[in-house]
């Protein structure tokens, strides 16, 4: 296991305190799970998926991931 100090700008930090509240979960397990699924993502991407927010069976908005 590897050790990180991170530093956020104010607007990130209240996201991730509020995310934390939200979910009842640690800021350190939100970034991981935030890691993972970005890992998840590009991996779905490189195999030619796309990624989208739906709703009742139609698309809403595509998430483009550089």
């Amino acid at each position: 296991m590897k050790r990180m100090n991170l530093t956020f700008n104010k607007k990130a930090y209240e996201i991730l305190k509020k995310l934390e509240e939200d979910s009842g979960i640690g800021k350190s397990e939100i970034l991981r799970n935030a890691v993972t699924l970005i890992s998840y993502i590009g991996e779905k991407k490189r195999e030619g998926y796309g990624i989208a927010i739906i709703k009742d069976g139609e698309i809403k908005q595509e998430i483009i991931i550089p």
